[in-house]
């Protein structure tokens, strides 16, 4: 493998950050391109990937089995061919640059990746807990990331090493010549050579791209509007300059999952229907046990956002949007009782449990409890309360701000822009998530915390602690994980929803929440049902 030198490295890093004046500026309609389904029916269809001659589709799907199986199928028509047949999990194939072999991640033996002939045949362990795995353009390497870190290994086997020193790098993939590798870490793109200290990739922050392809047309990705998903591309030239606006080459009510390109512009994605509802998983809260398996709490079309439970696991609080006004509803777990709890001409969203009955939420950007009418504050939405419902977590868009819930004094408490935040059960610590990173600090009342006194927990978002305080829970990588405090090492995964149809990743992040209570978590899934379509022009 051959790598560019510090001065092709750098004028990479500056055409990006180029790309990003131009891409953050200016975006362009819909592409004009063709579009022809390639499956139908009710089987989810998932993780596509295409040939680099654009002749073969891959995909996983549930069509023959209670599981996602991998499967082929000729462009623009033919007949799929199912290759593996294993009571696990396959999904996420991609080919090598000739067409003859396929890599893919299989949760056999509790994860990894395997490569197999791509018309049938043995499949062989690569490397054990890989995921998303990406052939270099010469087929002699694979990059995958793991929970670790990014790495490549060579295709036919060997010793893995890292991509970037860069901790938690995810998702890399190849520039079209194989010199650079572009990946996302701590919640920004990177970019660089194998073995050389990675730069900022100068890809708008705002941007939230998922299933990134590196083409020779340039970089496409999926990224989310509201509850909508759709397939845009950003044209760059040899160099990585952006040379156009950032182009959405998908629209329409239906979302995107997944998308891939072939080396001469041919688009496969899958695309259909999703359905966001609460789910919950029996479990010992302290120890981070399940207790049981995941049921789904809630039904009905409506989407749902920011659910939260009730310290002893009764009562579910959530948000709708029902008759085109966005309430929040209170639900009896046991009875199965349900009714709003409030409801505001503005809408009302992100509500908390108060003692007797009450519940502090938003409505219109200001905040306010059930059962008064004054306003308790101007601006931001309510996060947590204390256990002696004196001070509120408010989230600002630049800060996190305490609020007294008596004086209603206001005052910055932490100086970043905050997604969640939670008070330990003693109140003596508070846990909160920025950047893509969570962190704990002492909490200081109505003080200001510094960031000398930020304590780094792990990756991820939406920290919960749990009854007892000793373990703190958060969302990372579609999963749900823990950490414990007394002895800090490690977070271990508590659940990763398995089912073909459910996904965490794909629930719109400003909607997402996770609820902890004695005997249960709950949190908002995403139920799809996807098929796989292929874009051309016409």
């Amino acid at each position: 493998m051959s790598y560019p030198n510090p001065w092709k490295l750098a004028a990479v890093c500056l055409a990006a950050a180029s790309a990003y004046l131009w891409i953050a500026n200016r975006r362009t309609a819909a592409e004009d391109l063709a579009f022809v389904p390639l499956t139908s029916g009710a089987a989810l269809t998932a993780s596509p990937a295409i040939s680099a001659d654009g002749q073969l589709a891959a995909y996983a799907s549930d069509r023959d089995a209670r599981n996602l199986e991998l499967y082929v199928q000729p462009i623009p028509s033919g007949m799929p061919v199912r290759l593996t047949r294993t009571p696990e999990d396959e999904s996420e194939p991609a080919f090598s640059p000739d067409s003859g072999s396929l890599a893919f991640r299989s949760e056999k033996g509790g994860g990894g990746i395997y490569v197999m002939p791509a018309r049938g045949g043995d499949a062989k362990l690569l490397a054990q807990g890989g995921r998303d795995p990406r052939y270099s353009p010469d087929g002699k390497w694979i990059a995958y990331w793991d929970q670790d870190a990014a790495w490549v290994i060579p295709s036919n086997g060997g010793t893995a090493r890292k991509i970037f020193a860069t901790p938690g790098a995810r998702h890399p993939i190849w520039s079209p010549d194989g010199a650079l590798v572009l990946a996302q870490a701590n919640n920004e793109f990177v970019v660089g050579a194998v073995g050389v200290a990675p730069a900022p990739a100068g890809i708008p922050g705002r941007l939230q791209a998922d299933s990134p392809q590196w083409t020779a047309g340039g970089l496409f990705f999926v990224e989310r509007t509201g509850w909508v998903r759709n397939i845009w591309r950003i044209p760059l030239d040899a160099r990585g300059r952006a040379t156009a606006a950032a182009m959405r080459v998908t629209s329409g009510p239906e979302s995107i999952g997944d998308v891939a390109v072939s080396r001469d512009g041919r688009i496969l994605f899958t695309a259909g229907s999703q359905n966001f509802q609460v789910w919950g998983l029996p479990l010992d809260a302290n120890t981070g046990k399940p207790a049981g398996v995941p049921q789904r709490l809630t039904d009905g079309a409506a989407t749902l956002e920011h659910p939260a439970i009730s310290a002893d696991g009764r009562l579910l609080l959530y948000d709708a949007q029902r008759y085109g006004l966005q309430q929040l509803f209170l639900r009896d777990l046991a009875s199965g009782e349900e009714r709003v709890a409030a409801a505001k001409p503005a809408g009302v969203s992100g509500g908390q449990f108060l003692r007797g009955g009450r519940i502090i939420y938003g409505s219109g950007g200001d905040v306010y409890v059930t059962g008064e009418s004054r306003k308790l504050a101007a601006g931001g939405r309510p996060l947590a309360v204390d256990r002696k419902e004196e001070i509120a977590l408010v989230r600002s868009p630049s800060s996190l701000d305490a609020l007294n819930l008596k004086s209603l004094e206001r005052v910055p408490l932490l100086r970043a822009a905050i997604s969640q935040a939670a008070f330990s059960p003693d109140d003596r610590w508070i846990a909160f998530s920025t950047g893509g990173r969570i962190y704990r600090a002492p909490n200081r009342g109505l003080q200001e915390i510094p960031r000398s006194e930020w304590l780094p927990v792990a990756a991820g978002d939406k920290p919960r602690f749990s009854p007892d305080g000793s373990l703190l829970y958060f969302v990372a990588d579609g999963g749900i994980h823990a950490v414990r405090l007394a002895t800090p090492g490690e977070p271990f995964s508590v659940w990763e929803p398995r089912e073909p149809r459910l996904s965490l990743a794909a629930v719109n992040p400003a909607a997402l929440e996770l609820g902890i209570a004695r005997d249960k978590l709950v949190v908002l899934l995403a139920e799809s049902n996807f098929n796989l379509w292929m874009a051309d022009r016409p």
